[in-house]
């Protein structure tokens, strides 16, 4: 794991987008904060290694063994991971002139998706700005009092 780390330390300093699939690999220290540096996140489906589809699944465990913030891990399946695909002018968030695909999900919180994992959040998908789904009402059972 040390030769694996320094590697990846001297390709973060070069700008190189990290991958990591956090359910198949043995994550240790936190390599959300490599100086200069990007994690994409996935899932890396497959039954060799990750048999798992659930990106909010990645997101917890990236927060747990992997030390990254709610915050970061959000980053790694958003942005970073379509600048891992070459993306990213496309892809990935929130900006005049991309694509805007988003999620959005039912939850108190941006911090949630990781916190409270292993249940289904989407209340609604929008592909290319325009609505591809929505739940039949929202289910969450977490609120949070505004006071």
């Amino acid at each position: 794991m040390k030769l694996e780390a320094d590697l990846l330390v001297g390709n973060a300093a070069q700008g190189v987008t990290l991958k990591a699939s956090p359910g198949s690999t043995d994550a240790e220290g936190k390599l959300g904060v490599i100086p200069d540096g990007t994690v994409a996140l996935a899932t890396d489906f497959n039954p060799g290694s990750c048999l798992t589809e659930s990106l909010p699944l990645i997101t917890t465990i990236a927060c747990t063994p992997m030390r990254m913030t709610p915050a970061e891990a959000i980053l790694g399946i958003t942005l970073h991971a379509a600048r891992a695909l070459r993306q990213e002018k496309d892809l990935g968030s929130l900006d005049p002139g991309k694509q805007a695909d988003l999620v959005v999900l039912d939850i108190p919180d941006y911090r949630h998706l990781s916190y409270h994992f292993g249940v289904n959040h989407v209340w609604k998908v929008i592909k290319k700005g325009r609505l591809a789904w929505e739940a039949e009402s929202a289910h969450s059972t977490i609120r949070v009092d505004p006071r």
